[in-house]
């Protein structure tokens, strides 16, 4: 079996993972017990206020905690969030996402354009 066969059946095996677990996410992959997203983000933002950013991109969004934080923190920034499954996006839009800012996408595919104020980061 060639290797770029093997590299797809882990991405769709985790794929289906995150889109078969998708209403438990925020309460498996989030916890106060281990506070590295929260530490990560308040990082992120120390940085980008001390640089000035005016646009981010969270690559792999899950149901969009991150842009959830970052809207708050950075009302006047394009925050953008690219999220492969369907599932963990309709949830981040639930929780009032729009659809625009959480996408569909890849981080093999990014087309996201960036300019030179902007932060892209991925915390999972």
């Amino acid at each position: 079996m060639c290797k770029q066969h093997l590299r797809m059946d882990e991405i769709t095996l985790q794929r289906s993972y995150y889109a078969q677990t998708a209403l438990h996410y925020d309460e498996a992959h989030v916890s106060a017990s281990e506070p590295e997203h929260d530490c990560a983000l308040d990082l992120l933002s120390g940085i980008a206020r001390s640089r000035g950013f005016q646009s981010f991109l969270d690559v792999g969004s899950g149901t969009g905690r991150g842009i959830l934080l970052l809207q708050k923190q950075f009302p006047e920034a394009e925050i953008v969030g690219i999220e492969p499954v369907a599932e963990l996006r309709m949830i981040g839009h639930q929780k009032g996402i729009a659809p625009s800012r959480l996408i569909d996408g890849d981080a093999t595919r990014i087309t996201f354009k960036m300019g030179h104020s902007t932060a892209f980061w991925h915390s999972g």
